[in-house]
């Protein structure tokens, strides 16, 4: 049964493809005092409600939380914090003494890791040691602090490893014995000969101040991949995760330990702790009886193991296994969603049957768990002492990081410490359907249209945690429906099976068949549906429109896979096999092999795709690189579909930048709206419509703009070196800023001051100026401004809006391109909208 958030599994069943879906529409209620009191209950067409939650809110209040650091032997406790305000910088914070504040010393850095290219662990502290990679150059860095009290006191960070571009590093670990000159690590080579080799190192954190830091020495190598490196308490062993290609981590991996040697910085003595046909993930030492903790989804779910060193006994931590998760697939590094208390007990973060989150509290002496809260997804879990601190999110609180307070026995309540976004101070929330009290649709309006949000992995998940990004859409009058299709993650071993081999399948056919019951049972318009999705939730979005073209609307695919065979030849070595899996390609012969990825690739299937689409890519994705994206827009443009295609510079896979998650959000608003997420006609009935965005400046009006301007230059009106005047809303000063950039003639624009500045932009790039008129004037206002500045100056005044070169340009042009598309075929009617210039 596929898993979907949004319209949650409640009291309507539906049989659908041998899929049954249990799907609730719920509401969200915008504004609890709203902002907007003056158009309260204004009728708007839905998805064109106003809201409170703006682009440029959404970004500038938000930040990203991947993970929590502490200092046990200090008590001291620093998060992770991402900025895409600072073209997403990683920061460290510190919360000594309860502030919360930046280590200046660490500001001039970004603490990020391009390890597996996912990255994750960048940084770890002990006893006010900190050993961190920069994400600028690859190195790792120490800092030392004798005291938290002014964390600003203190010398600068010092590099530890070579000045080396080819290597990376990540997942650090401190000794903690008395010496604490070592630090294991994740080392990640990359060769010019395009090979990729890991190892488990120690870095000898004792030579900061060494000009030529030496190499790393290495612990283990000749394994595909090392993760999880983890000192016991008193520093004579260490552990640490490995697996071999084809696996996966989350599919086949070994847990393995080692004595360690605090002088030479060397192991000896390993021995495999767990291995077989399951995997493991987050091991933990207990701090007191020196046990090895770990998860291990053996019993179909990640349930959590204690072995002990003295015997070599592996137990469960509970008698009867929990049908849960309290580990997750490691996609990045360094995952942490348990630990320990004082009294030796253990604190997690887990999901549920069900999807839903909960911090429970371990007995392991008992082997007994007790729940200490129900809601909480749990992203990452620390204690300090007997302080409880998750970052987590709820069906109607946001992703923050707060503390879990056990008041009494019969008392437990969850202190915010900092919020990932400001963006709710007016909300109150309960789901995805589209609400907001400012407005409401027309009493005669149709059905609001739903965005299908497609999740990345293919073996991840996506939570039913509160975002501003899913309100910024149905505050706006659409309905978000969140799919967690057949091999996503939180739901056991099992489920997360039911995509293998079945790629492009499975997925498609869930997110097809959750889309369409709503749709049949009336909660949205089933000619408006619209399917979106990021990496390989692209490869769904893409093959959803390709291979059941007849659902959607219309897609927006986000740095998606669109050719197989092309990514199993490029892409990185984390997930250089993670096709065989996905696509059941392990046992095939090679011919076979490239069988399957030509008929599950959409690249081969253009003619199939009917539907418009939008591709947003990175220019710097190593991921899925963009050749990915610009063969399919290049095959869909060569058979005259309808495609727009964003390349956004110096992004990689996922953007991190405020900029570019404004002008994402942006874009994909515009293209729904501008290509109306309707199927208008009725069925036998064939509809076209003429696209003008392939225009040099992507709008119909720069017909306008070379029309009225030859026009004048024919009838001797415009002259060599007179400046051109006009008023505009913004698409026709654009033109017009164009074709005079082109033809040498200053342009001067007159705008209402409330217009898009993003317009204003462009026309002045294109060499304009633009001159804003008062907004109590209205059109109006401008219109008479720019007859003022065209009689003061002897300026030539366009008049879009009664210039008859307008109109003439269209009827000499558009009209006998759409007729000469249409020759030799049947054509009854055509439809003309009309704006502000005369279209």
């Amino acid at each position: 049964m596929p898993r979907y958030n949004g319209f949650m599994p409640g009291s309507n069943k539906a049989e659908e493809n041998n899929s049954l879906l249990l799907i609730t529409f719920v509401h969200v209620t915008h504004c609890k005092k709203s902002v907007t009191n003056q158009i309260m209950n204004r009728t708007k067409p839905y998805g064109r409600f106003a809201s409170v939650i703006s682009t440029e809110g959404l970004v500038a209040s938000s930040i990203g939380i991947p993970g929590l650091v502490k200092d046990k032997a200090r008590s001291a406790l620093f998060h992770i914090e991402n900025r895409p305000s600072e073209k997403g910088r990683a920061a460290l914070v510190s919360h000594f003494g309860g502030n919360l504040r930046e280590l200046s010393a660490l500001s001039t850095y970004s603490l990020r890791t391009g390890v597996h290219e996912y990255g994750g662990a960048p940084v770890t502290v002990n006893k006010g040691v900190f050993v961190f990679a920069d994400s600028s150059d690859r190195r790792v860095f120490v800092l030392r602090r004798d005291t938290y009290a002014d964390p600003d006191v203190g010398p600068s960070a010092e590099p530890v490893t070579p000045d080396d571009e080819t290597t990376r590093y990540a997942d650090f670990a401190i000794d903690p014995s008395e010496l604490s000159r070592f630090a294991a690590a994740i080392q990640e080579i990359h060769h010019a000969d395009g090979r990729v080799v890991n190892n488990l190192v120690a870095i000898d954190i004792s030579q900061a101040s060494a000009l030529t830091p030496a190499l790393p020495t290495v612990l283990a190598q000749g394994r595909d991949f090392y993760t999880a490196p983890r000192f016991s308490p008193d520093g004579g062993f260490l552990a640490w995760i490995e697996w071999d290609l084809p696996e996966m981590p989350w599919t086949k991996s070994s847990l393995h330990v080692a004595t360690w040697d605090a002088q030479a910085g060397a192991i000896s003595e390993s021995r495999v702790v767990a291995e077989g046909d399951f995997s493991v993930s987050q091991p933990v030492w207990h701090p007191t009886s020196g046990e090895l903790y770990f998860a291990n989804d053996q019993t179909g779910y990640y349930n959590l193991y204690r072995y002990n060193l003295e015997t070599g006994v592996t137990s469960p931590l509970l008698k009867d296994a929990f049908v849960g998760d309290f580990s997750s697939p490691d996609w990045t590094l360094g995952q942490h969603t348990y630990d320990f208390l004082t009294n030796g007990s253990v604190v997690a973060g887990h999901s549920n049957k069900d999807g839903t989150g909960a911090v429970s509290i371990i007995d392991p002496v008992a082997q007994t768990i007790e729940l200490l809260v129900s809601g909480p997804i749990v992203q990452s879990l620390v204690t300090i002492g007997d302080r409880i601190y998750i970052v987590a999110g709820t069906p109607v609180s946001p992703i923050s990081l707060s503390e879990v307070v056990i008041e009494d026995a019969n008392k437990v309540s969850i202190k915010i410490v900092k919020n990932s976004t400001n963006e709710f101070d007016h909300l109150d929330i309960d789901a995805y359907a589209p609400k907001n009290p400012d407005h409401a649709p027309p009493s005669d309006s149709d059905l609001p249209p739903v965005v299908v949000l497609c999740h990345g992995g293919p073996t991840a998940a996506s939570t039913p945690i509160l975002s501003s990004r899913i309100q910024w859409w149905t505050s706006r009058g659409f309905a978000i429906f969140d799919v967690n299709y057949g091999g996503s993650s939180g739901y056991g071993r099992d489920y997360r099976s039911r995509l293998d081999g079945k790629w492009g399948i499975v997925d498609v056919d869930d997110v097809c068949n959750g889309a369409q019951y709503l749709a049949k049972i009336g909660k949205v318009d089933g000619n408006k549906l619209c399917v979106t999705g990021g990496s390989a939730g692209g490869f769904t979005t893409l093959s959803v429109l390709t291979f059941r073209p007849d659902v959607f609307a219309c897609g927006a695919s986000k740095f998606g896979i669109s050719d197989l065979k092309s990514l199993s030849e490029f892409t990185h070595k984390f997930e250089s096999k993670y096709l065989d899996i996905v696509l059941g390609t392990r046992n095939l012969s090679e011919e076979e092999t490239l069988e399957v990825y030509r008929t599950r690739s959409p690249i081969n299937y253009v003619d199939n795709i009917v539907s418009p689409l939008l591709v947003l890519q990175g220019s710097i994705d190593k991921v899925v690189p963009p050749d990915q994206a610009e063969s399919i827009v290049s095959a869909i443009k060569a058979k005259g579909g309808v495609v727009e295609y964003v390349l956004f510079e110096d992004e990689g896979h996922g953007w991190r930048t405020a900029e570019t998650i404004k002008r994402a959000v942006e874009i994909e608003y515009e293209f729904y709206l501008k290509i109306k997420i309707n199927r208008l006609a009725p069925d036998g009935v064939n509809m076209y419509v003429k696209i003008e965005s392939q225009n040099p400046l992507g709008s119909v009006k720069d017909r306008l703009a070379l029309g009225v301007i030859e026009d004048a230059e024919r009838r001797g009106v415009l002259k060599p070196g007179m400046t051109v005047v006009e008023a505009t809303s913004g698409n026709t000063g654009i033109a017009l800023a164009m074709v005079c950039a082109a033809k040498g003639y200053p342009f001067v624009a007159v705008m209402i001051e409330t217009f898009s500045i993003e317009r204003r932009k462009i026309m002045k790039f294109l060499g304009a100026k633009v001159v804003l008129t008062p907004k109590e004037l209205k059109g109006t206002g401008m219109v008479e401004k720019a007859a003022a500045l065209a009689k003061e100056h002897g300026w030539f005044e366009s008049k879009q809006f009664a210039n008859p070169a307008n109109p003439a340009y269209h009827r000499q042009t558009t009209g006998p391109e759409i007729l000469q598309s249409f020759a030799g075929k049947r054509l009854d009617y055509i439809v003309s909208g009309w704006g502000t210039g005369g279209t």
